[in-house]
């Protein structure tokens, strides 16, 4: 239904606006809308994770690593676009308060911007293809400028209902379209031999997916306004862009350079070996980096609080990630094997690499979302962009000892990245890093007992089927975790996150 953008909004009435700079929030309500935020957020990354899950046991044992090869290669290109354009102007409108002559300046940008780049992708998709050296894959780079069409028209309701904090509906949103675009369509059409076309079908539906429920939570449909003024948001959009841009080539800057360099074949074995180090880095990180945005936007002025916050989401980050990691260096050969499939070991010693930084790549969230939701985009972009050349400078020097060179080129920067947010984030809230840095070398012992653990249970039980094995490897390795939670200081991070639900502030 297309309303005018300044007309009634049907559903939940916006929350309070942004208080002006040295204001105070109601910590309390501030912190159970965190709370509320992020559950509902986990509860859609939880399905989504499930879906990708599915779909990547699935895919991997039906399609060939050179198929896998040409989708990263196109999905690098689509991922950078659409973080200079989609994902920079949404972020944008919310920075702006999101009031409803910013959406409709947001709309027409959006609108903008992604059709000069799908444009673009038409024009240049043979050279792009040729670049990854998969030059009969050229049409699919131009097939992508339906998807990026497609999330410029989603980024205006996404807004509306991110600035709300209406992550519920959001959430309904992204697990439908997540669960039919990538569990559904990819794997049927997969079965039916259309191999890249299956995933390249499977990317657009999710994209169109989004349009459409988006805009049927909103109650409209966002068309542009030749009228409405560009000039603020698109201010805005270039210091995001800035940012967000930097960051997706830090995060895929590596395959760019493994694509162009060894081949469609070895990058497929590449991207498939990063996913499936991905996923149980996606379960939580995405949502704390949804959630806490809007709201650290909000609460600004009390620093006190974002500090708390950050503390505790880095601890129970790294108290989740962290075993989980050293699981999978001491049973690489197990999880890839079932999980991908017997034809996949040459992405074993990557999968083992790569997961050392799984941590790392996901615990620079919570300090990102306070350097953009505290307003220091400039901070937040210069350690992206110095993060994005130490992986395209690494992954240039590590090529030299293939696939496995590139994957240590890429975890060694992703830990100097983390320390560098880290240190810049609290240094904006002018809060020491000492208690973060001392938290996390606590719960290095723990991941080592969860990594012994597994891999002693993993060696007792090898009579047993290969997935339940794995089942329980991560089982036993959680213990040692859940028991750290009942000691000194982690008591502390438990009993914070209980008072954030229950009693709206730290206890």
């Amino acid at each position: 239904m297309s309303t005018p953008d300044d007309a009634p909004r049907a559903g939940p009435a916006p929350v309070d606006p942004v208080p002006a700079d040295g204001a105070t929030v109601d910590a309390g309500a501030t912190a159970r809308r965190a709370a509320s935020t992020l559950g509902w957020s986990s509860v859609g990354t939880i399905a989504m994770f499930a879906a990708n899950a599915v779909s990547l046991v699935v895919l991997s044992r039906i399609l060939s690593p050179e198929v896998f090869g040409a989708m990263a290669a196109a999905t690098t290109i689509g991922v950078i676009l659409r973080g200079i354009g989609p994902i920079s102007i949404s972020q944008a409108m919310i920075g702006e308060d999101a009031s409803p002559a910013v959406v409709r300046a947001g709309t027409t940008l959006a609108w903008l911007v992604t059709g000069v780049m799908a444009v673009g992708l038409v024009l240049f998709a043979s050279p792009l293809a040729s670049l990854f050296g998969v030059p009969e894959s050229a049409w699919l780079f131009r097939a992508w400028s339906l998807v990026i069409i497609a999330q410029g028209v989603s980024a205006a309701p996404q807004t509306v209902l991110q600035h709300e904090l209406e992550f519920k509906k959001l959430s309904i949103s992204q697990t439908v379209a997540t669960v039919v675009g990538n569990g559904i369509v990819p794997i049927v059409l997969g079965l039916l031999g259309l191999e890249l076309m299956a995933l390249f079908a499977g990317v657009l539906t999710v994209a169109l997916l989004e349009v459409v429920t988006l805009s049927y939570l909103v109650r409209r449909v966002h068309l542009p306004d030749p009228r409405a003024p560009l000039g603020r948001v698109a201010r805005s959009t270039s210091v995001f862009s800035a940012t967000i841009t930097t960051s997706m080539i830090s995060t895929n800057g590596d395959n760019l350079i493994v694509g162009a360099t060894l081949g469609s074949t070895a990058l497929g074995l590449y991207s498939r070996a990063y996913r499936l180090m991905s996923l149980p880095a996606i379960v939580v990180g995405d949502a704390v980096d949804t959630a806490l945005f809007p709201v650290i936007r909000r609460a600004r002025a009390e620093l006190d609080l974002i500090a708390k916050g950050v503390e505790v989401a880095n601890t129970l980050l790294a108290l989740v990630l962290l075993p989980v990691t050293a699981v999978c260096i001491a049973d690489a050969d197990l999880i890839v094997t079932t999980i991908l499939g017997s034809q996949w070991v040459d992405a074993i010693p990557i999968f083992r690499i790569l997961a050392c930084g799984m941590f790392f790549r996901v615990g620079t969230k919570p300090f990102a979302a306070v350097l953009r939701g505290s307003g220091n985009q400039h901070r937040l972009a210069a350690v992206t962009s110095a993060n994005a050349v130490m992986i395209v400078v690494g992954a240039l020097i590590g090529k030299e000892w293939g696939t496995s060179g590139v994957a240590t080129a890429v975890v060694l920067s992703l830990v100097v990245y983390y320390g560098l947010m880290v240190s810049t984030a609290m240094r904006a809230i002018e809060r020491p890093t000492g208690p973060i840095a001392a938290k996390l070398v606590g719960i290095v012992p723990v991941a080592v007992v969860s990594g012994v653990a597994a891999s002693t249970a993993t060696r007792s039980l090898d009579s047993l089927p290969d997935l339940l094995v794995l089942v329980i490897a991560f089982a036993v390795a959680a213990l040692p975790a859940l028991a750290a939670l009942a000691l000194p200081p982690y008591r502390r991070v438990a009993t914070t996150v209980i008072g954030f639900r229950t009693k709206g502030a730290p206890p």
